[in-house]
């Protein structure tokens, strides 16, 4: 989907189709019209500042690709958190979409702030970071490692297997879809919805991003 290709549809038919007002398979398109959108937004953005912060500059072109998809998500929860609650901060002031991507890019721009993208040494391996590590920090790390093992493992069985196969072990999207005996965008919806499960049951657990934070620092 093109940039120029969003404006396809009106501010009011984006908000009442991600709502759901207008039915599920208007929803998921949307859903994914929007995903696919601010997909460009993100690579685009990541791209022009690959030189700024140091360890972005180190990432390769599938690497970004990743970490754009990974911004998107993010962004894409936090819209439909509290039955996309966020939405009633658009004014229809300007175009829906520019509002998403805004909204999207100042997310990432905060993520890049973190001393994670700034103070670690490309050079350095894990194993060096592992030594520098406190004896308190290698026991909360492992502490949280135990919570989202358990976390994954409570999900959805389809949402799990998705998840797990998509974004812990790479497997190509098409491969996942056609073990699952579905499609493509079937996926993206399962791994959205496996994210989304996944950060509500850290949260129960007192396991926010600031606390996740252990693990870049």
């Amino acid at each position: 989907m093109s940039i120029a290709s969003a404006s396809l549809r009106t501010n009011d038919e984006w908000l009442a189709e991600l709502h759901g007002a207008r039915g599920i398979a208007r929803q998921t398109a949307a859903h994914h019209a929007l995903a696919n959108y601010l997909y460009i937004v993100a690579h685009n953005y990541l791209h022009q500042r690959q030189h700024d912060p140091a360890l972005l500059s180190t990432l390769d072109p599938q690497e970004l690709a990743a970490l754009a998809q990974d911004f998107v998500q993010d962004a894409l929860f936090k819209l439909a958190q509290d039955n996309f609650a966020l939405l009633a901060q658009f004014r229809n002031e300007g175009n829906f979409t520019s509002w998403c991507a805004k909204l999207l890019c100042n997310l990432i721009a905060s993520e890049l702030r973190r001393p994670f993208w700034r103070k670690r040494r490309p050079e350095a391996t894990e194993d060096e970071w592992v030594t520098t590590r406190s004896p308190e920090q290698t026991t909360q790390i492992g502490y949280i490692r135990e919570i989202i093992d358990r976390c994954i493992q409570e999900l959805q069985e389809r949402r799990r297997i998705a998840f797990e196969q998509c974004i812990v072990q790479d497997l190509p999207t098409d491969q996942v879809a056609d073990r699952l005996a579905t499609s493509v965008s079937g996926i993206y919806q399962l791994v959205f919805y496996a994210r989304r499960d996944l950060r509500l049951c850290l949260d129960n657990h007192g396991i926010d991003m600031e606390t996740m934070a252990v693990f870049r620092e």
